[in-house]
């Protein structure tokens, strides 16, 4: 098993156990442990330690390379794309924080319905590779970037921003959701007396274990073997995607809830994002 595997079976397993609503949020305090774990890993030898600097230096700079003197660190801003919601300039973007998937995929390569404006796959992979080689051809890959760059120019800086977020979305089950359900946003639960949907409660399971980010995820790497740590090390995006689409079934057990409603979702678009 992964470490990515490892971490999201520990997300699933606090749903089993019933974790506090009052207390939810994946959002801000999930994301910054995601990127906290990318960031452990490149702490670890010295070609990785070089793109640390680079992505600091990046994040501390002005416009034309200059130190701003700030010390932004990319947990800080592990949820830009979603603070950018009330710009209007960035709705463009929003099916870039999931993708559509039927339960009976399993492979995202052999899926061919794709968002033809582009999914959390394509936008990570797009952006990995403009940062590479700031050629801004290499954004044109995903249709929606392209639409974004009409009113904001996409500079290294910004796609390091937006690659953070949608890469931990890649490993939120649910924002690799089943059509149909729209990554469990019609799926009505109650748990505790409150009503919300099967998508928030999972989008929800994080802060009670967050009031520090970087001791957690260190505490989920102890748990992992030296060999696993290298595999991890070495693994490619998509099958760690294929990872996340396995284990989307374990959260439709729905035993842990008093009630279930499944709500029509007729008329609505199925490329639509997630309404939380």
């Amino acid at each position: 098993m992964n470490f990515g595997t490892r971490f999201i079976k520990v997300l699933t397993a606090l749903i089993i156990v019933c974790v506090s609503l009052e207390a939810l949020s994946w959002g801000y305090e999930g994301h910054r442990v995601i990127v906290q774990i990318a960031m452990d890993f490149l702490s670890r030898s010295v070609s990785s330690k070089v793109v640390n600097k680079k992505m600091m230096k990046i994040l501390n700079s002005d416009a034309n390379g200059k130190p701003t003197g700030s010390k932004i660190t990319p947990p800080m801003i592990a949820s830009f794309a979603d603070d950018m919601r009330g710009n209007p300039n960035f709705d463009c973007i929003k099916m870039l924080h999931f993708v559509n998937i039927p339960p009976d995929v399993t492979d995202y390569q052999t899926y061919a319905d794709k968002n033809p404006a582009g999914d959390a796959v394509t936008a990570v992979e797009a952006l990995a590779k403009f940062m590479r080689s700031n050629d801004q051809a290499d954004l044109d890959a995903v249709p929606a970037f392209t639409q974004l760059r009409v009113n904001v120019p996409i500079d290294q800086a910004l796609a390091l921003k937006l690659f953070l977020r949608f890469f931990g979305d890649l490993y939120q089950p649910l924002h690799l959701g089943y059509p149909e359900d729209f990554g469990g946003n019609t799926i009505e639960v109650k748990m505790f007396g409150q009503i919300t949907n099967l998508h928030s409660i999972m989008d929800g399971i994080m802060k009670p274990f967050l009031t520090d980010p970087t001791a957690y995820s260190k505490d989920l790497e102890r748990e992992e073997t030296t060999q696993t740590k290298k595999l991890s090390l070495r693994e490619t995006l998509l099958p760690a995607v294929n990872e996340t689409l396995a284990l989307r079934a374990t959260l439709y057990q729905f035993t842990q809830f008093e009630t279930v409603t499944v709500k029509p979702a007729s008329g609505s678009d199925p490329n639509a994002p997630p309404i939380t």
